[in-house]
């Protein structure tokens, strides 16, 4: 165990903004500035999807804090949080492109979020099962969530120009 720990730790500790990574210089950006839908495009795991980038993107502008994983100019990752202003925070969405994964991206779009909501009560978010692992690494810790999710209308944000 504590090798793993050790090399948790390192990887947590190497994830940080305009540091090199598994040979990357990963750099984060709070914000879109000079982020297109165009750039999003590539997170549409399913193919074939019209507008996906288009969907992303508007995500991301509705977000209270909207995070964006750059390795040169190429975007890799996003991340986005809402919030109450406050007490409160939600990572709603986070993804790091597919081939790229494991490689400390999402480790520092996270680092980022955390950093930049550090002064909020909570900072909570909701995770596929096989992700859990991920999030305790930054000391998160299973609680029960109850999610909704209208499909069809995410089908139609996505096609609607």
């Amino acid at each position: 165990m504590g090798g793993l720990r050790k090399e948790q730790d390192m990887l947590l500790t190497g994830a940080k903004d305009g540091q090199t990574v598994g040979g990357m210089n990963i750099s984060i950006q709070r914000g879109l500035e000079g982020v297109a839908a165009s750039d999003l495009d590539a997170f549409d795991m399913l193919g074939g999807r019209t507008g996906y980038g288009r969907f992303l993107l508007a995500m991301l502008q509705g977000s209270e804090g909207a995070f964006i994983a750059k390795v040169e100019d190429e975007v890799v990752g996003y991340a986005a949080v809402i919030g109450d202003g406050f007490a409160f925070a939600f990572l709603t969405a986070m993804e790091v492109k597919a081939d790229l994964r494991a490689k400390g991206i999402g480790s520092a779009l996270l680092a980022t979020a955390l950093d930049a909501f550090a002064g909020r009560y909570a900072f909570d978010l909701a995770c596929d099962e096989g992700m859990a692992a991920f999030y305790e690494r930054f000391d998160f810790v299973p609680a029960t969530a109850m999610i909704r999710r209208n499909y069809e209308a995410c089908r139609l944000n996505m096609t609607t120009e």
